[in-house]
């Protein structure tokens, strides 16, 4: 990205071997988190590359070592400390006082900073300990295709695609989501971690988790736009604005089955009030400081005017993809649970009334249950 010459001096750069340190230290911090209390500890190594243009990306890996890798791009730590740093210099956070302290600033800053970057990272561990990486690995061999480099599917834009059905993959995307949205209200809805930070209880604590996701999901998007304009829609836009919206709805739901407070509607239109102000400030940020955003639009809805019949329906196949045979696929691969108890019934369910009616397409039914009168979808 070209940053505009008059906020060269503003945007604080790093060499690379600050970023190895801060991503390092991070990542260090998720991984302890999911290994304890394991008696048999994963091993990932975490590195920074240069891959995938001036956005924010990261990639999940298996070396031909058999060493699980995650690389994260170079910029994305720029832009997401870049982002954080600058919008903590507005004024836009009711339920945060700064008292024109500058200390203050910069503690909301650098929390910003590492609840995104935990977000990425998570998503990313969440490929390996759920089994995604040496599933597809398999797939890959299955499928005769030659690949001399060093790591198991990075041939073709380090992607899964060429070995799964389209379906599958936003699956699995999907499923590091949920497991990335998990371990942030593990992290930082944890009662000690609020009283640590000195936060003002859950509540504070979620509007920054909900601030973050937008924050990260519309930069993410954004960048999408300025570096593959031209496969916008069809390859990369819905899923990362559709993401936006299902990780927030796990976090909820994750909050609603752990904690003793409950996330109602109420709750939920209080944060829609950050996630709204946050895709604006996220939009404001990048076209002020840099010129590649000068003609590009993320509108405050999500641009969920472009999904169209053909992409809901993909979700839905996608969804109950998910629902019904993912966990079964993976239950050899997967180090932890991939599913929720809940999904897991659910999934029961869609199969045995796919088997009741084989030769209906389950994509095609409106299924419910009904209680008191009321029917209530379950897809």
């Amino acid at each position: 990205m070209v940053i505009r010459k008059e906020f060269i001096s503003v945007l604080q750069t790093f060499e690379l071997e600050e970023v190895e340190k801060r991503v390092g230290l991070s990542f260090e911090n998720c991984l302890n988190h999911i290994n304890n209390g394991k008696k048999e500890h994963i091993s990932i190594k975490v590195q920074i590359g240069f891959g995938k243009d001036d956005r924010i990306a990261a990639f999940a890996d298996k070396s031909r070592d058999g060493e699980y890798i995650v690389e994260v791009n170079m910029p994305s730590y720029f832009i997401i400390y870049s982002f954080c740093h600058c919008i903590v210099l507005q004024e836009i956070y009711p339920i945060i006082s700064y008292d024109n302290n500058e200390n203050k600033r910069g503690f909301y800053a650098e929390l910003l900073t590492a609840i995104m970057l935990d977000i990425l990272l998570y998503h990313e561990i969440g490929h390996i300990v759920n089994g995604h990486i040496d599933y597809i690995k398999d797939k890959e061999m299955e499928s005769n295709i030659t690949n001399d480099l060093p790591y198991a599917f990075s041939y073709v834009g380090k992607k899964a695609r060429p070995f799964i059905s389209p379906e599958e993959w936003q699956a699995l995307e999907w499923n590091a989501d949920d497991f990335s949205a998990s371990r942030i209200v593990e992290k930082y809805l944890d009662s000690d971690t609020i009283k640590t930070l000195e936060l003002r209880g859950p509540q504070q604590t979620m509007a920054l988790v909900v601030s973050a996701y937008t924050a990260l999901y519309t930069l993410m998007e954004m960048g999408v736009r300025c570096e593959n304009a031209e496969e916008y829609k069809s390859f990369e836009h819905l899923p990362k604005r559709i993401r936006l919206e299902k990780s927030l709805e796990s976090m909820y739901s994750y909050v609603n089955n752990i904690k003793s407070y409950r996330i109602g509607k109420e709750s939920k239109e209080y944060l829609e009030y950050y996630k709204k102000i946050f895709e604006k400030w996220t939009g404001l940020f990048l076209r002020t400081y840099f010129l590649d955003y000068d003609f590009i639009k993320v509108d405050e809805n999500n641009n969920l005017e472009e999904l169209d019949d053909e992409h809901r329906e993909y979700y839905k196949r996608v969804e109950n993809y998910y629902l019904m045979n993912l966990p079964l696929i993976l239950d050899k691969y997967s180090k932890i649970a991939i599913c929720d108890p809940a999904s897991m019934v659910k999934g029961a369910l869609l199969n045995t009334i796919q088997k009741m009616h084989e030769d209906i397409d389950i994509n095609h039914m409106e299924i419910g249950i009904i209680k008191d009168g009321h029917v209530y979808n379950i897809q």
